[in-house]
């Protein structure tokens, strides 16, 4: 079926697939692919489904026009990341790599293999639990905590702490990825893993995952084609740059 034939028939299908009503949620889909083997032999498509509460959306486009401004669209933060992975890291994008979005809370795993969305998966691990084990561990305070999380030289003492509090975002990584190379057909194991967010993508961060994956690790870096106007400041751009690549990604959609 195309496009259009599939968003009909998924009118009737959706409540499969998310855990809301239909009626609770705005939603959108793709055809990623509209010709894959199945095991039975028969050909299948691979779709990617994005649905959302609408009191969610509604609370968030409600903040913004009461501010002045009129929405042109709303994306999912894990597409805007592939869309920065295209303009930024062109020659990974079109292989298979890995985005590892690290938030306050939440981490977000996004596998792109020939520059399609293959798999995407939440994680419950963020930089607020990595705070909270080096507190409880070494009776730091919050700030001097803070301080030792985002050092790229951070104490000998606190080196060890910070690595075994890694310990259960490296086992959910690498659960997640095993996960995809068994269901999804074709998968590929990825080659590069690209770290970001606001949560923990710090050296220490990225040397630990590179050591427990074995695969190359970095932060995903967007300056080298990025002009910066004069009136910014380029070392609070510098400082926040693993905050940036949502909104860049965000920017580059036509």
């Amino acid at each position: 079926m195309d496009a259009a034939e599939l968003k009909n028939a998924l009118l009737y299908e959706i409540e499969q697939y998310i855990p809301f009503k239909a009626d609770e949620v705005i939603w959108d889909a793709i055809i990623v692919e509209d010709s894959v083997p199945l095991p039975d032999g028969q050909s299948g498509m691979s779709v990617l489904l994005a649905a959302v509460k609408r009191e969610d959306i509604y609370g968030l486009t409600d903040l913004f026009r009461k501010a002045g401004f009129e929405l042109e669209l709303v994306d999912v933060d894990a597409l805007t990341l592939i869309n920065a992975l295209e303009f930024f890291h062109p020659l990974e994008f079109a292989d298979a790599a890995g985005i590892l979005d690290i938030g306050t809370e939440i981490s977000t795993l996004s596998v792109i293999q020939q520059g399609k969305p293959r798999f995407i998966r939440d994680i419950s691990y963020g930089g607020m639990d990595m705070l909270k084990r080096l507190k409880r561990k070494t009776g730091l305070s919050e700030e001097k905590a803070v301080e030792e999380l985002m050092n790229d030289s951070p104490s000998p003492e606190v080196i060890p702490v910070l690595k075994a509090a890694l310990g259960d975002l490296i086992s959910d990584l690498r659960v997640s990825l095993n996960y995809y190379l068994d269901q999804v057909p074709s998968a590929q194991p990825i080659k590069h893993l690209f770290a970001l967010g606001g949560g923990g993508a710090y050296r220490l961060t990225l040397e630990t995952l590179h050591e427990q994956l074995s695969i190359p690790v970095e932060a995903m870096h967007i300056f080298d084609k990025l002009q910066i106007h004069p009136s910014v400041d380029a070392a609070a751009l510098e400082r926040d740059q693993m905050l940036l690549p949502v909104a860049v990604g965000l920017a580059l959609r036509e």
